[in-house]
C-alpha cells in the first residue's frame, strides 16, 4: 500500500461513520440561541488585547470574543459550513463540548498513527499524511 492509498482509505473510513457531528453529538441538549453563520469557511483571525476574532476567507470579520472556547466552538461547528448553529449561553456547556470534541479528535489521531506505523513502520511522514487526511475532511484541532 502506498501512502496515497492509506490517505484515501482513511478519508473514506472517516466519512462513512467514524466522524461525529459537532456540536450536536457533544451537547446533551440543544438549548440556546441559534447563531446564523455565513455558510463559508471561517478562520481564526488575529488576537488583539485579549480578544479573538473569526473571519471569512477574504478576511472579513465575522465574530469576536474574549472567550477562546467560544471561538473554538464556532470554528469546530463550521466544519460543514452550516447556515446556523445552536450557541449555548452557558460557557461551561461550551467548554465541555469543546473538550469532549478535542478528546475525540485526539483519539482519531492516535488510532490513525497506530495504523500508519503498522502499515509503514519505517516512515517518518505521519504528520504530513495525517494533515492531508484532516485537510480533505476539513477537520481542525485548535
Amino acid at each position: 500500500m502506498l501512502e496515497k492509498d492509506f490517505i484515501q482509505k482513511n478519508v473514506k473510513k472517516f466519512q462513512e461513520g467514524i466522524l461525529k457531528d459537532f456540536p450536536n453529538d457533544f451537547l446533551s441538549g440543544n438549548s440556546g440561541p441559534e447563531l446564523k453563520l455565513p455558510e463559508k469557511a471561517l478562520m481564526l483571525g488575529s488576537e488583539l488585547f485579549g480578544s479573538y476574532e473569526i473571519s471569512d476567507s477574504k478576511g472579513n470579520p465575522f465574530y469576536q470574543s474574549e472567550n477562546y472556547q467560544r471561538i473554538k466552538y464556532l470554528l469546530y461547528a463550521n466544519r460543514k459550513t452550516p447556515a446556523s448553529v445552536v450557541f449555548p449561553e452557558d460557557d461551561k456547556v461550551i467548554e465541555q463540548a469543546v473538550k469532549e470534541y478535542e478528546g475525540f479528535i485526539d483519539s482519531l489521531v492516535a488510532d490513525l498513527e497506530k495504523d500508519f506505523k503498522k502499515e509503514f513502520p519505517d516512515s517518518k511522514s505521519f504528520m504530513s499524511v495525517s494533515n492531508q487526511i484532516f485537510g480533505k475532511l476539513n477537520l481542525k484541532r485548535f
